[in-house]
């Protein structure tokens, strides 16, 4: 069923416009695009992580997390994914559906199409969840190599199958951290993953603008980390520099090593020609775009 299903990531490395063509790719017919950032690839103790970490446990190695942010997470190993913690979407989403017509409220005068679009939401993420709960129990009782190593590929189709409804190919916004996809990306079969870039002086003005709220809400957890001040824009601009500058050398490793499986995009012909760039999508994928 989900075999014949294209999984296209779509990721960026902060402002440099990923979500822009992720939001174009949603007037496609034949494009599902799972809504959120789907961050469970990503996080410390996230499905991937655990199945890494079972790995190593069993290869007789130290049973660690690929992301250095874990150490600042509760010994309970639980992940930090927005998905899963606090089921938050799940509720939001019935919420939505179920919602009481409030005056002067973003709730005011939606329509029967916004309340069923929120409805049907809320049974996705509710099968989501219960996918993934069912192949973290599947990680945690297996003893097999072989059987843990193809887990996370199963894991994205049965996600894939969830959200594709009768298109052929499902788009995840942000699944992949830059920074350490090298170390797990062979766990992962059958995905093309297109990397928005964007010129360093363009993406930093952006982030930089007294308009945009970029590194308003800084996550706590990386100014701990980085040890800079909560008003310290200077040393937070700092991080963004040499992180980007990391990620940016993980790119082109990750290119040797996915070849016509990655492919770039720069955000500023994305604009100029979007069809031209949807067109280089499409002949290094196969996607057809209707």
């Amino acid at each position: 069923m989900s075999s014949n299903i294209k999984k296209l990531f779509i990721n960026g490395y902060g402002w440099t416009g990923s979500s822009a063509l992720v939001d174009y790719l949603l007037d496609f017919g034949n494009i599902s695009v799972i809504p959120n950032e789907f961050d469970d690839l990503r996080v410390p103790y996230g499905f991937v992580d655990k199945v890494k970490m079972k790995i190593m446990k069993i290869e007789g190695g130290h049973s660690r997390s690929f992301s250095s942010l874990a150490h600042f997470e509760p010994n309970n190993f639980s992940p930090i994914s927005t998905r899963i913690k606090g089921k938050f979407f799940i509720v939001k989403m019935l919420l939505r559906a179920f919602h009481l017509p409030i005056p002067f409220t973003k709730m005011w005068n939606k329509s029967f199409e916004y309340r069923k679009y929120f409805f049907s939401l809320f049974f996705k993420y509710l099968r989501e969840s219960f996918v993934t709960k069912n192949f973290l129990r599947k990680v945690s009782y297996s003893s097999s190599l072989q059987e843990l190593k193809l887990l996370p590929s199963k894991w994205i189709d049965s996600i894939s199958s969830i959200y594709s409804e009768k298109n052929n190919v499902v788009c995840f916004d942000q699944a992949l951290l830059i920074d350490n996809a090298i170390e797990y990306i062979d766990l992962l079969n059958d995905i093309f993953i297109v990397v928005v870039i964007r010129k360093p002086e363009k993406q930093f003005a952006d982030i930089l603008d007294d308009n945009v709220k970029f590194l308003h809400n800084y996550p706590w957890k990386v100014r701990y980390l980085f040890g800079v001040g909560k008003n310290d824009l200077k040393d937070i601009v700092k991080v963004f520099i040499n992180s980007t500058s990391n990620r940016l050398d993980q790119l082109i490793i990750l290119k040797k090593k996915m070849k016509k499986k990655l492919l770039f995009i720069d955000f500023d012909n994305f604009l100029k020609s979007p069809e031209k760039e949807l067109k280089r999508i499409s002949d290094n994928t196969g996607i057809k775009f209707q």
